[in-house]
């Protein structure tokens, strides 16, 4: 009974607002709680989180020189992107993907989600004869409790339609200290 009036009471007096309750248990003692800390919840402090996490991002793909950085600044070229729908090619937050135990983070050069029946915002202008057309690249970042970048990797995909149907055809992952440069496998033709 005691712990459903607690609860009740102090439901009450988050909704009221005030920024201190004191409240007072069965034996008679009585302590305050601060409702301001209460209040200074998920969606702020979350906010805060990402917002230290893109700048974290941002600040990683302006100053790592790893191939993995690399391949990704070449496939930002409006060269090598078609838009399909209102796209403009470039770095944006927006390709940033924070997973929610905020410890992994996903990039692409090009959104790689969006409403089936509005279709991709663009597409690779890369193709290969036997693997198809680039279907996407992604850098996968894992993050210390205090958001920095422990260590990443990259996975390069092609697609090709086989009987009407899209499948993935190759499929290629990069590792932190890997040599892997897509500008010199599209004049090689080396993708292995």
């Amino acid at each position: 009974m005691y712990r459903i009036f607690f609860l009740g009471f102090t439901l009450i007096c988050l909704i009221s607002c005030k920024t201190k309750v004191t409240v007072e248990d069965k034996d008679g003692n009585s302590f305050q709680l601060k409702l301001s800390d209460l209040e200074l919840a998920s969606n702020e402090k979350e906010e805060q989180i990402e917002k230290q996490i893109i700048d974290n991002v941002n600040t990683f793909l302006q100053t790592n020189n790893s191939s993995i950085v690399r391949n990704y600044w070449f496939l930002c070229d409006t060269i090598n992107i078609k838009p399909i729908r209102n796209y403009k090619v470039k770095h944006k937050n927006e390709n940033i993907d924070i997973h929610l135990n905020l410890k992994t983070v996903s990039i692409r050069p090009i959104p790689g989600t969006y409403l089936i029946s509005e279709g991709p915002f663009a597409e690779y202008k890369i193709s290969n004869d036997s693997l198809g057309v680039l279907h996407s690249y992604v850098i996968d970042l894992n993050l210390t409790e205090n958001y920095q970048i422990s260590d990443y990797k990259a996975t390069l995909r092609f697609s090709k339609e086989i009987n009407g149907i899209d499948k993935e055809t190759f499929k290629h992952t990069i590792r932190e200290g890997d040599n892997y440069n897509i500008e010199s496998n599209i004049i090689t033709n080396n993708w292995w």
